[in-house]
């Protein structure tokens, strides 16, 4: 019996943003992984690795994208400083 290949790390020159909806969608919507990514296989997800990823990234992401993921799933928005903003 032929194993699921195992998903792939995504590019290194993503920026936070799109390293964040890899993830999301990995977990929450594979055909949108597949069609934004340019996935053509199944891959098994290893979730636990991927909930730490997207964790690790929502920090660095913008307001935007933490809209998109919390209409999946439950998200922590971080906090702006009044000092960091333009």
């Amino acid at each position: 019996v032929q194993g699921i290949p195992y998903l792939p790390s995504p590019a290194a020159a993503l920026g936070a943003d799109e390293m964040a909806r890899y993830w999301a969608y990995a977990l929450y919507d594979y055909d949108k992984l597949k069609a934004r990514f340019g996935m053509d296989n199944r891959y098994a997800v290893n979730q636990a690795e991927a909930k730490k990823r997207l964790q690790d990234l929502l920090p660095s992401v913008g307001m935007e994208t933490l809209g998109e993921i919390s209409g999946y799933a439950p998200v922590a928005f971080h906090e702006v400083s009044a000092r960091s903003r333009p």
